[in-house]
């Protein structure tokens, strides 16, 4: 992962469940700005932003934003003794505008704006590639596209073959 034009590792990598990428929820939320708290009794992850808190039970399909109930895609899960959470659910509740390029032209949905890479580089907040390697998306990502994020980007590869070549 890329946070603020740096490097960052994960003990856990990220993982792709019913095709939404999961990464530790003290990572997502910390890199939003967020503090994170842990429920044992209840192992329950919440985290607040800006008068915004965000609940999550493990193994559960709802999230629970400033007490109101929210179904969920994919459950938070525990791996490897760490938190995973679907990125952009957690992207939206704090406030965070979900859009998406497609390399191929191929994939489309109602759900979300599709805009173009330039526009998804400005505008994104947290930039998840889960593409295949191609000739449209080899080196996708490179120093040029790099400069036209959001200096507080998060740039998560989860890609398949040399997508980002920094």
């Amino acid at each position: 992962a890329l946070v603020r034009g740096v490097k960052a590792e994960n003990d856990v990598p990220p993982v792709i469940r019913n095709s939404r990428t999961m990464l530790p929820a003290r990572f997502v939320a910390e890199s939003l700005g967020a503090k994170v708290g842990w429920i044992d009794v209840s192992k329950t992850v919440t985290g607040t932003r800006n008068n915004k808190t965000v609940k999550l039970n493990i193994d559960e399909n709802l999230a629970y934003i400033n007490r109101q109930e929210t179904i969920l895609d994919v459950p938070a899960t525990i791996i490897n003794g760490r938190t995973m959470v679907p990125v952009r659910a957690i992207a939206e509740a704090f406030g965070c505008n979900v859009i998406f390029y497609s390399a191929s032209g191929a994939n489309d949905t109602a759900d979300y704006k599709r805009v173009d890479l330039d526009t998804l580089l400005k505008e994104s907040d947290i930039l998840s590639l889960h593409c295949p390697l191609t000739d449209r998306t080899r080196n996708l990502i490179n120093k040029d596209t790099l400069r036209k994020m959001k200096s507080t980007a998060i740039l998560v590869n989860v890609a398949r073959g040399p997508v980002v070549n920094d």
